[in-house]
């Protein structure tokens, strides 16, 4: 098998220990985003015409099943993906994206659904964990040998990264009343600076308390999405 999202990890084994084949819920949610982006600025800036209108079927078509294929009634939360063998039902931060895009093909009580389940599951002071500890292949703690950290990796360490997706989803959806947990968790990164690399965010940290911090000392992708997240609460303050 090959590893065929940014959850890369493989085994001693070589093969992928989270291989998610088929439909990806996060590359549907950024394919939505994307045709959406295109046909608002074709036909604003463009010149339009049977390009918009072949997009804008193919657009309808996700939104019309996107929710149909993802959507896990009794988790009330989105699939992780969905291949030949039907829906995988984990409960991971991947769902976050189709609730923090700019276009998103879910309505907002879906949306409310999906940031419940991760503040449930998911949420840490330190990032979104990414798998639900009530999930049995659960790995809470980033430690032992190169194998057994792989497994590690991406079945229950958080990672700092996704904080910002999930505070501007939260904001877009529940306003004000989620500033002061959006301000405490951005906040929180402020006890790491002198922690596991000097002045800077740790590219993952344990599933479990206490929450340690791991791998890459100086993360390009969980800095640079603590300071968006910074500029959009800042931002929401200022609106």
């Amino acid at each position: 098998g090959v590893a065929l999202s940014w959850m890369n990890a493989y085994g001693s084994n070589s093969l992928p220990i989270a291989e998610r084949g088929g439909y990806q819920v996060e590359t549907n949610a950024l394919w939505y985003n994307a045709l959406c982006y295109l046909i608002e600025n074709e036909t604003k800036y463009g010149k339009g015409g049977k390009a918009v209108y072949a997009w804008m079927d193919v657009k309808e078509k996700i939104q019309k099943n996107f929710y149909n294929m993802f959507w896990v009634e009794e988790r009330a939360h989105l699939a992780d993906y969905v291949d030949e063998m039907g829906q995988n039902k984990f409960t991971r931060p991947n769902q976050v994206f189709a609730c923090a895009l700019e276009y998103s093909p879910i309505n907002e009580e879906v949306k409310a659904n999906v940031l419940r389940s991760i503040q449930r599951e998911l949420l840490t002071s330190r990032g979104l964990r990414t798998l639900s500890p009530k999930n049995p292949l659960y790995k809470g703690v980033y430690e032992g040998n190169q194998d057994q950290r792989d497994h590690a990796h991406h079945q229950g360490c958080t990672r700092p990264w996704m904080i910002g997706f999930y505070i501007e989803a939260s904001l877009k959806l529940f306003g004000g009343a989620a500033l002061s947990k959006a301000e405490e968790l951005v906040d929180a990164y402020e006890d790491d600076m002198t922690v596991h690399g000097i002045g800077s965010i740790a590219e993952l940290y344990n599933g479990d308390p206490e929450y340690v911090p791991h791998g890459a000392i100086c993360h390009t992708g969980a800095v640079s999405e603590v300071l968006r997240a910074k500029y959009l609460i800042a931002k929401f303050k200022n609106d």
